[in-house]
């Protein structure tokens, strides 16, 4: 841009969110480029950001996805922007990148593993037994609330007979903010899948049952 001194980092980062809203495909390549790990940008901002940019663009990022996918699984490369390469795999697409993001649930981050629970929501299909089974398993036995929340989302987003199963158990047996992001999580996915009956008596139930507002809040709606 012919100025004299840098250009300042957030106005860089900035432009690469900006690129991914045009959508065009032809700067996929250029994003890829300032997310290069090999860069080793100052600021971790411009490497986010171009990832960022890639998951906005959605499916016409798709040229985006195996750069993603080795940044996500290289340890070596930051936490944060190892998470944000997971979430926007989710948001491409692509069910190629479902190998490395249900990998990442184990990951010693817990950035990335939040991120990745999040990332299968996206991808996730219902008849898609492994990423279901591995989201139920975090909503049952995870040791992160955040990541045991955001699984009953991911499977509400998924659907199919085996979440409605694990996010009733979370609504009958719960309490506190699980609990309420089980209703929320059985709530969108009765309405996905087009049957209220799915969830109408549970959430009734809950909605006379439970003492905390908060909670009730989360019935309601």
């Amino acid at each position: 841009v012919k100025r004299p001194q840098e250009v300042p980092f957030r106005t860089r980062a900035f432009a690469a969110v900006g690129m991914g809203l045009i959508g065009d495909e032809s700067v996929v390549q250029d994003l890829v480029q300032i997310m290069d790990p090999k860069r080793k940008e100052a600021y971790k901002d411009i490497p986010i950001c171009a990832i960022v940019g890639l998951g906005i663009m959605g499916s016409a990022g798709k040229d985006g996805v195996g750069p993603l996918t080795e940044i996500l699984s290289n340890p070596k490369v930051d936490d944060l922007i190892r998470s944000y390469a997971a979430t926007s795999l989710g948001k491409i697409g692509d069910s190629a990148a479902l190998p490395v993001i249900r990998k990442a649930l184990r990951d010693k981050s817990l950035h990335v593993r939040r991120s990745a629970v999040i990332a299968l929501g996206l991808l996730g299909k219902p008849d898609d037994a492994i990423t279901v089974s591995l989201l139920r398993n975090e909503v049952r036995k995870g040791t992160d609330q955040q990541c045991k929340n955001w699984g009953c989302i991911s499977l509400a987003k998924i659907g199919g007979a085996d979440a409605e199963k694990a996010l009733k158990e979370v609504v009958v047996s719960k309490t506190g903010s699980f609990q309420a992001f089980g209703a929320l999580g059985l709530a969108i996915l009765a309405r996905n899948s087009g049957d209220a009956s799915k969830a109408s008596q549970y959430l009734m139930d809950g909605l006379k049952r439970v003492k905390d507002q908060s909670v009730q809040g989360a019935f309601a709606i």
